[in-house]
């Protein structure tokens, strides 16, 4: 087969709809030489690049084991419906990200298990990579198939796919398992031979290694093989402490948007609320925090070598973290400096505060998350959810009164015992919340619906899941009771609830104890307490002894802690400012550079809309503090030239940057020392008084174009000649919900054919910000197909302004 990574770059990426999922070319991104290392490790995420990209678990495994000399960590994701159909059609095998390797030529494929869903995404990505979808058809020369995640802790649904699986938290366990992998591959055993010495190690699970026992048609018992030494019980591996170590401070930045376009900072981890129906809060027990001073050294050093403008605090339960406030001021007096905003995941409604819903609001506010869950005090009793109908309305009028634009709220519907009432209680209590947005001007309250989804390991695991057509009912309800132009009502399919539910309970796991006590306390519609606060409830889920040192240390280092922090802000507000007031300084006046830079092979699958977020992000990494526009969503203050198609390279593209200048800063040297590879700035200059913008002032654009090998010099010169000669050229142009007809004639200035390089050079020019499109000259000139234009390459040589038959380039006027 001709170079995988070769025929991906020229006959694949230009034929799909978002190719830069698939380039591997993020700013900090790890390639390795397989020649050097001993094993290779393909990290595989059963979704969507856009949205992989935002899992934090996922970028601490990428950065852990290619902290590891011997090991080449590499990415590989479900592929979009177009990505799969192409490698289909040509036959090529599902890649990395990072040497376009087939996944096959790893040693091992370890999945993260995040969402039942993702099961089917699985066995797809093994079919594309040509590696047999049953572990127990899988040779000495395939890879080894590793699972870990939230969804191993119920490893059986998939039991039969995988080879081995690692349960609980993988920060120590993955470097153990390499190293075990690498001593052993060095020996040659066979495959069987491996798995049971894999085995070994405390938290993996061998599902070949296991037999089970059934009483009729029920499930009875899981027991080892007799011959294979196997433990007869899985202990979930459990990190005492979330070391500094563990966390990436040049995390991979994506050249494209992702879904949570924003950096994740673990703050803690594990919860002990004790919600009924909450998988994740049984199964990353014990709580650990990680410390103020630590989070703040992190988050700053990731935002100077990413320059990401929002940081996400995220864990379970953020506004259970101990030191928030705290974390907070902290932060607040450097972020804000530098345009940096402040998000939350969904917050607990009895936790929120006013001090929380000031942060970051000189910078931006969009919307926040409260999740109430449900209507009732009855029904937050039997789920074991402590917040009061008052504690949603007092966060909702501090989220308003605060600046807050938009409230949205999280309801679960097809909860155990659930009554007509508390779907009645639902929209009261939405009616509640739309009283206090109209006292406010703009506001507005977005309503989100999910049935009830039960879970193993939870103590809602034995509940039966509403069916499809009830759920349906309960969801038009609630939208007819809540129809009311504030309200922006969405729901999750019922059908999707419905498949997820039977994906999670296809289990051969044993009840707990402590699991059965919680759902009968449900059943008496009895709470919890929340042991970091109270007594321990006997979970199970950890080491007793373990728990009770983490969680009564952490209280006993809260509580130093706490007294320390107030003590040392009683002299500051929120912001950490003094209280005294302070004559505000005077803004330095902002200075206007024009730069020149060439967009190249490595970033041409980058569009114009990511390339601005390329740019804003790199400024921040140079340490060049830019000037923001004024009002509620402040922008920096970048203009740039008429946009590149994504496909397309250049070497002469342009931005106007308004900035604040600082003493011995060279602009062009720390831009490229900061830009991805593939950009850059090739030429500076300083402007002054009010230029026309870029956008309007150019008029002309220069191309270079290399077409297929599909004509003869002669056949393109007569094509070029009979077109030139055309009057009009009509084309079809999507816009928006609309086809409309678009005559590009007007815009073709120029077409030759350069006899030295055999290529087309096209001249187009702009008109009123109107111009015509190469791939359409292309199409209307040659008949080429959309794939043979798509494989056409594409160069900008000039953006111009011509004044008077006079052609100047940007910097000339």
């Amino acid at each position: 087969m001709a170079d995988i990574a070769q025929l991906i770059e020229n006959q694949i990426l230009p034929l799909v709809n978002k190719p830069g999922r698939y380039t591997g070319s993020e700013v900090h991104v790890i390639k390795k030489n397989w020649d050097i290392v001993d094993v290779t490790f393909a990290l595989a995420f059963p979704d969507m690049y856009e949205i992989a990209m935002s899992h934090v678990g996922f970028e601490i495994l990428y950065h852990l084991l290619n902290k590891i000399d011997y090991v080449a960590a590499e990415r590989v994701y479900a592929p979009g419906a177009d990505m799969e159909a192409l490698l289909r059609e040509k036959s090529l095998p599902l890649f990395s990200l990072e040497s376009k390797k087939s996944v096959r030529d790893f040693d091992i494929v370890g999945f993260t298990l995040q969402y039942e869903l993702h099961f089917s995404n699985i066995l797809n990505m093994l079919n594309l990579s040509g590696i047999p979808v049953f572990s127990r058809d899988r040779s000495d020369t395939d890879p080894l198939v590793i699972a870990g995640g939230p969804c191993a802790f119920n490893p059986e649904p998939i039991a039969d796919f995988i080879d081995a699986f690692v349960i609980g938290d993988g920060e120590e366990v993955v470097a153990e398992f390499v190293e075990k992998f690498r001593d052993l591959k060095k020996e040659k055993i066979s495959r069987e031979s491996l798995l049971v010495e894999l085995a070994k190690i405390k938290g993996v699970y061998v599902p070949s290694l296991y037999e089970a026992e059934y009483d009729g048609a029920l499930f009875k018992s899981l027991r080892p093989k007799p011959e294979t030494d196997a433990p007869e019980k899985i202990t979930a591996r459990v990190v005492e402490e979330l070391k500094a170590e563990y966390y990436p401070t040049k995390p991979l930045v994506p050249l494209i948007e992702t879904t949570h376009d924003r950096y994740s900072v673990e703050i803690m981890r594990g919860c002990t609320q004790g919600c009924r129906f909450c998988n994740a809060g049984y199964i990353y027990r014990p709580v650990r925090e990680r410390s103020v001073e630590e989070l703040e050294r992190h988050i700053e050093a990731v935002i100077k070598n990413t320059g990401y403008d929002e940081i996400s605090l995220a864990s379970l339960s953020t506004s259970d973290y101990s030191q928030l406030l705290p974390l907070l001021t902290r932060l607040s007096r450097k972020l804000e400096a530098d345009m940096v905003t402040v998000s939350f995941p969904s917050l607990r409604t009895e936790s929120f505060t006013p001090e929380m819903a000031r942060f970051g609001r000189k910078i931006r506010k969009t919307g926040l998350t409260l999740a109430p869950e449900a209507g009732t005090a009855e029904l937050r009793n039997i789920i074991n959810k402590t917040n009061s109908n008052e504690d949603l309305l007092r966060a909702a009028e501090i989220a308003f009164s605060e600046g807050w634009n938009s409230v949205k709220l999280y309801f679960m519907i097809g909860l155990p015992g659930e009554k007509e009432e508390d779907l009645e209680g639902i929209v009261e209590l939405v009616r509640e919340v739309r009283k206090i947005a109209q006292s406010y001007r703009g506001k507005n309250i977005n309503i989100s619906v999910s049935p009830f989804c039960p879970k193993a390991g939870t103590p809602f695991q034995w509940v039966a899941q509403s069916p499809i057509e009830e759920m349906r009912q309960k969801i038009f309800y609630l939208k007819d009771r809540l129809a009311n132009s504030m309200f922006k009502f969405s729901w999750r399919d019922p059908e999707v609830a419905f498949l997820e539910g039977v994906m999670a309970h296809i289990d051969k796991g044993v009840a707990k104890k402590y699991l059965v006590k919680e759902y009968q306390k449900s059943l008496e519609k009895t709470p919890t307490s929340d042991c970091r606060t109270s007594t321990c409830h006997g979970c199970g889920l950890m080491d007793t002894a373990s728990c009770q040192e983490i969680i009564r240390g952490n209280a006993a280092k809260a509580e130093t802690k706490s007294a320390k922090a107030a003590e040392s802000e009683k002299k500051q507000d929120f912001y950490g400012r003094s209280l005294r007031k302070v004559a505000e300084t005077a803004q330095p006046e902002a200075r206007l550079i024009r730069l020149r830079y060439s967009k190249g092979e490595d970033v041409r699958f980058t569009s114009h809309l990511d390339l601005v977020t390329i740019f804003e992000r790199a400024f921040r990494r140079a340490g060049i503090k830019l000037a923001y526009s004024q009002g509620f969503h402040p922008h920096p203050k970048i203009a740039y030239s008429p946009p590149l198609a994504i496909g397309f390279t250049s070497e002469a593209e342009y931005l106007d940057v308004h900035y604040f200048q600082e003493r011995g800063k060279e602009i062009i040297t720390h831009l490229n020392r900061v830009l991805p590879r593939g950009l850059r700035i090739l030429k500076a200059k300083n402007i002054f008084g009010k230029p026309r913008s870029l956008a309007a002032a150019i008029n002309r654009a220069i191309y270079e174009i290399k077409l297929p090998d599909i004509f003869d010099k002669a056949q393109m010169n007569e094509k070029i000649i009979r077109f030139i000669a055309r009057e009009s050229v009509i084309v079809k142009r999507q816009r928006k919900n609309d086809v409309v007809d678009v005559d590009i004639r007007p815009y073709v200035e120029a077409v030759n054919l350069d006899r030295a390089s055999q290529k087309l050079v096209m001249t187009l020019t702009f008109q009123e910000s109107k111009t015509a499109r190469v791939q359409e000259v292309l199409g209307e000139m040659f008949s080429m197909s959309d794939e043979e234009i798509a494989l056409s390459r594409v160069h900008r040589k000039a953006l111009l302004i011509q004044v008077d038959q006079k052609q100047l380039t940007p910097f000339d006027v």
